[in-house]
């Protein structure tokens, strides 16, 4: 969720953003993603099974305001439920593994990335 959220942030900030700040988003967008799926996988472990969301439209009656002042309408709203579902734990643990690893690498190509961003845009 975290990703996402940061992923909107990112999109909203880039018009405001200088080159260097678009260079080091674009450098540790993978970093933020992994340290993510990690973090993940572990409440997973630690819980015993994943959490997962399901949205659902619901349409309620409700009051809007309009040219003519208020009025009676549909509106949609969604609806999000966060349900347990069962995980395998060995695989969940492997996974875990293999993030970690991979964000090992990611962090060493980040920190190269964000040094040439910072030759390429000085402050």
């Amino acid at each position: 969720m975290r990703v996402i959220l940061f992923s909107i942030g990112a999109l909203a900030l880039a018009a405001c953003a200088t080159p260097r700040q678009q260079c080091e988003t674009a450098a540790m967008r993978n970093v933020l993603a992994l340290e993510e799926a990690v973090e993940t996988a572990m409440a997973n472990i630690e819980r015993g099974y994943a959490l997962e969301q399901d949205v659902s439209p619901r349409f309620r009656y409700g009051l809007c305001a309009g040219d003519n002042g208020l009025t009676t309408c549909i509106r949609n709203e969604d609806t999000i439920r966060t349900r347990p579902v069962a995980i395998d734990l060995a695989a969940e643990r492997r996974k875990l593994a293999s993030a970690q690893a991979r964000l090992t690498e990611e962090r060493a190509r980040a920190n190269a990335q964000l040094a040439q961003c910072a030759a390429q845009y000085p402050a």
